[in-house]
């Protein structure tokens, strides 16, 4: 998963993940709190610099579960600011060994969101590790009413 805000610079969000199993990796931004229940999950912020200024640009928070399971994840945005933001979503499913080959899914998905309110935006993430099965990534409407 990344995310980027429309302003280019550092993201203007933290994030918290949770999967299906209720475990967390995120960072709140407020408290400046990182949390990290998922093994073999990590997070890391990629940022183009200006060669002469040294100023960060196009930043993108990259956050990447190894050996995800299967169900629905939680994806909250955490915004510090309105704002539109920016997410994008790739997977890849087991491996599995069909006859002479092997057998892998990859798919994507994206989603760009505008916060008006700073409240958090909540995405929810389908994933199988079956092979054949797309990702989906849909708004959470239940919390649509609260915003």
């Amino acid at each position: 998963m990344e995310y980027t805000s429309e302003d280019g610079g550092l993201p203007k969000a933290g994030f918290r993940v949770t999967d299906p199993r209720g475990r967390e990796i995120g960072y709140e931004p407020t408290t400046n709190a990182v949390r990290q229940q998922m093994p073999l999950a990590q997070v890391y912020l990629d940022c183009e610099e200006n060669d002469e200024t040294g100023e960060l640009r196009a930043c993108k928070d990259h956050i990447e579960i190894c050996g995800p399971v299967s169900g629905v994840y939680r994806i909250e945005l955490l915004p510090m600011q309105n704002g539109r933001f920016f997410f994008s979503v790739s997977a890849t499913s087991r491996r599995t060994h069909n006859g002479l080959i092997d057998d892998v899914t990859t798919s994507q998905a994206s989603w760009q969101i505008r916060i008006d309110e700073q409240k958090p935006a909540v995405l929810l993430l389908r994933y199988s590790r079956d092979s054949g099965t797309q990702i989906t990534l849909t708004e959470d409407t239940h919390d649509l009413a609260d915003r």
